[in-house]
This record gives C-alpha cells, structure tokens and sequence, in this order.
C-alpha cells in the first residue's frame, strides 16, 4: 500500500515537512513582492512558502534560504505564511490542499472561577450555530467537570465563516438531571477567517476559463479544503 505523503512516523516516506523550518525575517522588496529569509535544519531538501493553503513561493536550489514572490494581500483577509520542506526537485508541487485546517479557525476562552459553592458539579458550555446567530441552548459543545476555585481554559471547534460567534458558559451544581443552572457568561468572538479553498474540478484543475467575443469568464466553487 502506496504511503501517505504526511506520514511523519517514517522518514523515508515523508514528502512534507511542516516543522523544523523558521522565518527569520519578511519584508516587501516590492509593491506586491515579498521576500522570505528562513533558517531550516534540513540541507537536502528545497522549501516552499504558503499563504493560507495556497503556494506563492519556493527554492529552486538545496542551499537557498531566501524565498521571493509575488504576493497580493486581499483587505481584511488574513493569511498565515508559512514554511514546507519537500524533496528535491518537489519545489513546484502545491501541497496546500492537503494541510489541515488552520489554528486560525479555533479559540481558546479563559475565566476564573471562585467562592463557588461545594456542590457545583461542571460548565455547560453553549455556542451558536453560525456567525451573527445567538447562543442556541440546545447546542451543548462542552460539559467541563469543575475542579475547585481557579483558572480554566477551553479550546472552541472549528469555526466556519468570518463574523461575531457567541458562546454561553453556564455553571452547573450536582442535581439531576442536567444540573440547576448558576449565573452565566457570554463570550462573543469576532473571528476573521480566509474563505474555504477553491475546490478541485473533475480534470484536476481549479478554474475554468472561457471566451467569448473577447470577454473572459472564470467559473469556480469554493469548498475544496477539508
């Protein structure tokens, strides 16, 4: 069975490594070109430097450690930069539809509890659905066990789409069945995320370009990231 190129358990299989790599300085060395220097513990194998999922730039040559390319930065879009080393003469292949999802899509909500009473049991730990919406009570995300007076800390699921994402966390005593509710904290997150990658076509392409009497038309979809 052929192996997966982001098999990090074996060496000698893996196509991609995401760490290891680091950028030691960015800047514009243009209008819209930026250039990368990285330092890197792997001599044998040429880098690549993604936007979000997207490839704008690699080495051509082992010993390269400064990556130029042309970068167009859309308004209000973030896009994390980010290093790949691959084997040589992989330079050119996108790997980007293969990472995962970003840490950008995901956030931690932090809150001390204190003088709470002896019978105080978990959080419940409500959200909405989508961005603008209000908590929904029945979309429970986390019960967290309390473990006394202090700090806590909870990582949210992926969330999908720019905009404001609420979040309730409600503590709860020991009663049956579902705990008496205590005074609870609403947490509004206003997340601004890139769009989904463009997805793959049948013939493996992205896009499709047609013209007709001079005029261009490109037709895509989105949804091509896992």
């Amino acid at each position: 069975m052929e192996k997966d190129p982001f098999d990090f358990y074996g060496a000698d299989t893996v196509s991609v490594l995401l760490d290891g790599v680091w950028i030691k300085s960015i800047g514009w060395a243009g209008r819209r070109s930026l250039a990368v220097e990285f330092g890197t513990i792997y001599t044998d194998r040429v880098h690549q430097l993604y936007a979000g999922r997207c490839l704008i730039g690699h080495t051509r040559q082992l010993a390269e450690r400064r990556i130029l390319c042309q970068y167009n930065p859309t308004t209000g879009t973030p896009a994390t930069l980010m290093l790949a080393a691959v084997s040589d003469g992989e330079g050119a292949v996108d790997y980007g539809d293969k990472f995962g999802r970003l840490p950008a899509n995901r956030y931690v909500l932090s809150w001390t509890a204190s003088s709470y009473p002896a019978d105080a049991d978990h959080f419940e730990i409500t959200g909405s659905t989508e961005p603008g919406g209000e908590v929904d009570p029945e979309n429970v995300l986390e019960r967290l066990h309390f473990t006394g007076n202090g700090a806590y800390t909870w990582e949210t699921p992926y969330l999908d789409g720019s905009g404001f994402h609420k979040f309730k966390i409600t503590p709860r005593d020991q009663c049956e069945p579902a705990g008496n509710a205590g005074t609870a904290t609403e947490v509004t997150v206003y997340s601004l995320l890139p769009p989904d990658d463009v997805a793959f076509r049948e013939d493996g392409s992205r896009f499709l370009l047609t013209e007709d009497s001079g005029e261009v038309t490109i037709d895509f979809s989105y949804g091509g990231g896992a």
